[in-house]
């Protein structure tokens, strides 16, 4: 809000400092099944998730390579960014 002179004019219809401090009522903590948990099983390893994202039928037989540098913008990297370069080409 803005002072302007004894009156004070409201930029915007919201408040300025919005609160997430709502809570459900018990009505749609019922209907909506709120107080249940969502994620009952624990979290993938990361070899199983591994496998399940490399047995994907568009995945399963893919044999990608990284691109390489364009010519131009590797003449202008400093040692440290071709460094970063080829790590991130062999991490893909």
């Amino acid at each position: 809000m803005q002072s302007d002179g004894n009156n004070t004019v409201q930029l915007h219809s919201f408040g300025t400092r919005p609160r997430y401090d709502w809570e459900p009522s018990e009505f749609l903590t019922n209907y909506l099944n709120l107080d249940q948990r969502i994620h009952t099983s624990p979290p993938l390893s990361d070899n199983e998730r591994k496998a399940i994202i490399a047995a994907y039928p568009p995945i399963s037989n893919l044999d990608y390579h990284a691109p390489a540098t364009v010519p131009s913008a590797q003449r202008r990297m400093n040692k440290g960014q071709k460094q970063e370069d080829q790590a991130l080409k062999q991490y893909q």
